[in-house]
């Protein structure tokens, strides 16, 4: 992305949430003088009381694309006939619905839909198609996260963005704000810090292997030639779930090499007990290795990756979790060492402890049923005098 801002425009954003912030002399002024600014982004939790505005982008959230949808038809208004989406998602398919329609409604030049975990989608009256997706994150996470993605999403449009650098960047820009608890905001130079680096022409290939130390060392090495960031996670990964590929999904776009280390069965066994792990290193490493997110494989004896993060100096040392970076032990180290810390939301009731619970669960299930069965078969007093 090469966007600019060398002749800034007036940027107006209006966020309208219903609760008095803005009155009404102040909302008819903002429409005489609509041609003072551009562009114009608009959150409004009821759409009809800035009829006229023609804002450049609206970004509702789901509910309120549909409760605006919803009103104008029962109102009979003509501009609301909307195109059919191309996601099989109910959710998502109504959301393209919506912000056809919404094009009509409002005059916008671009409508993004936000539909929760599912993601943003967003289009053009152009034409223009195009859907992000988001991380998961806790509730209590989100506060500040749609004003981030109004007003990074303005810029970008402000900047001559196309509709998918404009989406992009609006999307990484909400999840940065996520990082933390409470109400965030994203300046530019962490966006611009977590913006993948387009890689080198020449960037030799590095798809997934699983490697010893010296091989991995040449292949960081290449990514750095390349002016390629590195991103390092570790853990046992002995049962991988859905939270797993979630989580490295989401590591894999902070850099431009991900590298994996994995525990050890000796390791595993002195983290989490004898009955650990269930399955292999050299199955876990394997199936690591076949996800399309994962670059490199690496196994490691010690109980910490300490070593291996002194060797490789990755710029992002990712953990999944819902606690503070300052909680993670590597943190210091990582730091030292020039690079950056991030925790990445988790997938709730998604974790290897989970599914072995679950798994003895039913077991235990199966064998109560046959156990009364053998009782009930078994000869009692009554039985054995017969």
């Amino acid at each position: 992305m090469a966007l600019t801002l060398d002749d800034p425009a007036p940027v107006l954003l209006v966020c309208d949430y219903g609760l008095g912030g803005i009155p009404d002399d102040l909302r008819r002024w903002l429409l005489v003088e609509r041609a003072r600014f551009d562009p114009v982004g608009l959150d409004a939790h009821d759409l009809r009381r800035w009829e006229g505005l023609a804002p450049t982008i609206v970004v509702p959230s789901f509910e309120e694309a549909q409760q605006a949808i919803a009103r104008a038809q029962a109102d009979g208004l003509d501009e609301v006939e909307m195109e059919p989406g191309d996601e099989t998602a109910p959710r998502v398919r109504a959301a393209y619905r919506y912000a056809a329609g919404l094009l009509n409604l409002t005059g916008a030049q671009t409508v993004a839909v936000t539909v929760d975990r599912d993601g943003v989608v967003i289009a053009g009256q152009d034409g223009q198609r195009y859907r992000t997706r988001a991380w998961s994150a806790p509730t209590s996470y989100t506060a500040g996260a749609g004003d981030t993605y109004l007003a990074t999403a303005a810029l970008a449009i402000a900047a001559g963005g196309t509709l998918p650098e404009i989406a992009e960047l609006a999307q990484r820009a909400a999840q940065l704000a996520l990082v933390g608890p409470g109400t965030c905001v994203c300046d530019r130079e962490r966006l611009r810090a977590e913006l993948p680096v387009p890689p080198a022409p020449a960037t030799p290939s590095h798809g997934p292997a699983v490697v010893d130390l010296p091989e991995l060392m040449a292949t960081v090495q290449r990514c750095r030639d390349a002016g390629g960031r590195v991103v390092f996670t570790n853990g046992c990964f002995d049962i991988l779930h859905r939270g797993h590929v979630t989580y490295l999904e989401q590591a894999r776009q902070l850099g431009d090499l991900l590298v994996v280390a994995v525990n050890s069965d000796t390791s595993v066994r002195r983290l989490k007990g004898p009955h650990r792990p269930v399955n292999p290193v050299e199955d876990r490493v394997a199936v690591l290795a076949a996800l399309s997110a994962v670059d490199q494989v690496v196994v490691f004896e010690e109980d910490s990756p300490a070593s291996l993060i002194e060797a490789i100096r990755p710029e992002v040392y990712v953990k999944g979790g819902d606690y503070p970076p300052e909680l993670v032990p590597e943190a210091p180290l990582v730091r030292r060492l020039g690079g950056q810390v991030q925790i990445l939301g988790y997938v709730p009731d998604r974790s290897t402890s989970a599914a072995i619970a679950r798994i003895r669960g039913r077991a235990d299930r199966a064998r109560a049923p046959a156990a009364a069965s053998d009782r009930a078969d078994a000869p009692t007093g009554e039985h054995s005098h017969r």
